[in-house]
């Protein structure tokens, strides 16, 4: 499933959370350990992702995932339960948590085999109307957004009739829905800024689709687009793009009139099983576009449909979900992250990355909305000057033979800062205490060498070794590097 990225024990630090098809929920921290607590295990198959926010209105983040048992489950970070729903019928779609009725807190909505749309409030008891009957399958994610100001959410789902209903708080359908597709969706409906709906159709057609209902635009493609398409203002020109791949291979930008951005579309010659991500990987001013191939290759391609140079990345195991991206360990770059049947996977980009992050995560945001205007549009980490606190960069030259230098940016007032390697066992081999009186530059940056050798002078072997920023005894970020002999 989705990696989500969160901080799980309130360390300050991001920890990875990932969930397997039976339903079993694994913490990851920095160095690639399981964390104290887990694992989390439910006993039953999920058949889509897992959603995060503070659905029961205490302050806190929870994890919401539907399974194939027909239970929803909300479960705090410590792994405790928040509530459990049970129903009796498969819950085939990821839940989407949104404010429906707009009293401020988070409804759980849910969709089952029987055709029915599940809302929950913050205890997990059942909302007014609901559950309410469609009568009809569908198997592409619900999208959420008020999409006529009246302060609360409407629910857009397309279904195995070829509708694409928008429904409110009172089960009602907003008025110009359902629309008729003219065939079955590929996709979930994804929403814009405008509140225009972008989608497609099994027939290969990418659908846009204005919030009265009126289809307007109908671009046809030469195989039906995967998943649903994301959105970003690629060609910053104060409009909304969409992105979007196909099962043939092929991947878009295009207008919201249909009409393809300059070098797109790309065609990688082999099949895409999962939607893109947006950010500005490599701090250019552009948003570039990030996606996997059905066979596990990485591309990376900027908004004028040429290709980064460490582009394509091959990975060499079976399977995978749809990725997350965030600067994990704080080192002013992003890692991609992505899971498979059995393992999680983190590729490090090593370019210092940009401000821009429109969609980060899969359906935008971790709420799992498909709304534009519910995404973290850009990383708060990123600044254009030193940061203001404890930084760990990547050390240079990486990988390195038989020394490399480790340094950090080192906030005013920091004392008791220490750079602590670690072996791929997390046994620790060497540690450097630093003199924070004696900064090696004005700018607060320090440095240390490491030779390659362990607390006792021998040589270490070749091999993955990590090094982690503790001020204070608090970790401020952790690093890989490889040595090679």
């Amino acid at each position: 499933m989705t990696p989500i990225i969160t901080d799980l024990d309130g360390d300050g630090q991001f920890d990875i959370l990932s969930t397997t098809m039976d339903g079993d929920m694994y913490g990851i921290n920095l160095l690639a350990e399981e964390m104290d607590g887990f694992t989390w295990a439910t006993g039953e198959t999920i058949q889509n992702q897992t959603a995060l926010g503070d659905v029961d209105a205490d302050g806190e983040n929870e994890i919401v995932l539907a399974t194939r048992a027909g239970n929803i489950y909300a479960r705090n970070l410590d792994g405790s339960l928040a509530y459990v729903y049970q129903h009796d019928a498969d819950q085939l779609l990821t839940p989407v948590l949104t404010d429906m009725d707009g009293d401020g807190l988070l409804e759980t909505v849910s969709y089952g085999i029987d055709g029915e749309l599940i809302v929950l409030d913050e205890n997990g008891e059942l909302e007014n109307g609901f559950p309410l009957s469609l009568g009809v399958l569908s198997f592409q994610e619900m999208a959420a957004a008020d999409m006529n100001g009246d302060g609360g959410t409407e629910i857009a789902l397309a279904c195995l009739d070829g509708q694409l209903h928008l429904i409110k708080y009172n089960g009602q359908e907003i008025d110009g829905f359902p629309v008729d597709l003219g065939s079955n969706p590929s996709s979930g409906a994804t929403i814009l800024d405008n509140h225009n709906l972008a989608l497609g159709t099994m027939d290969g057609r990418l659908l846009v689709i204005s919030p009265t209902g009126e289809i307007i635009t109908d671009k046809q493609l030469e195989a039906n687009i995967v998943s649903a398409p994301i959105a970003a203002d690629f060609d910053e020109d104060g409009e909304l793009e969409l992105a979007f791949t196909t099962a043939f291979g092929a991947v878009y930008i295009c207008q919201q009139d249909g009409t393809d951005l300059p070098g797109w579309s790309v065609d990688i010659g082999c099949s895409i099983s999962q939607p893109p991500l947006a950010v500005d990987i490599d701090n250019t001013g552009g948003i570039d576009l990030i996606w996997f191939s059905a066979t596990n290759t990485v591309y990376v391609y900027n908004n004028d449909g040429t290709e980064i140079d460490f582009s394509p990345v091959p990975i060499n195991y079976n399977s995978n979900y749809p990725a997350s991206i965030a600067d994990l360990d704080n080192d002013l770059d992003y890692e991609i992250v992505f899971s498979t049947s059995n393992r999680v996977i983190v590729i490090d980009s090593k370019l210092r990355k940009g401000s821009e992050a429109p969609w980060s995560t899969y359906r935008g945001n971790l709420c799992r909305t498909g709304y534009y205007g519910d995404n973290q549009l850009t990383d708060n980490d990123v600044a254009e000057v030193i940061p203001a606190g404890n930084v760990l960069l990547p050390n240079y030259p990486n990988p390195f033979n038989p020394t490399t230098t480790i340094s950090f940016f080192s906030a005013e007032g920091s004392e008791n800062s220490e750079i602590n390697i670690y072996n791929i066992k997390g046994q620790q081999v060497r540690s450097f205490k630093i003199d924070d009186g004696k900064r090696e530059t004005g700018d607060g940056i320090q440095s240390v060498v490491w030779d390659g050798k362990d607390k006792a002078g021998k040589t270490v072997a070749s091999g993955v070794y990590f090094y982690r920023l503790q001020v204070d005894k608090k970790t401020c970020g952790i690093q890989r590097m490889l040595l090679l002999k």
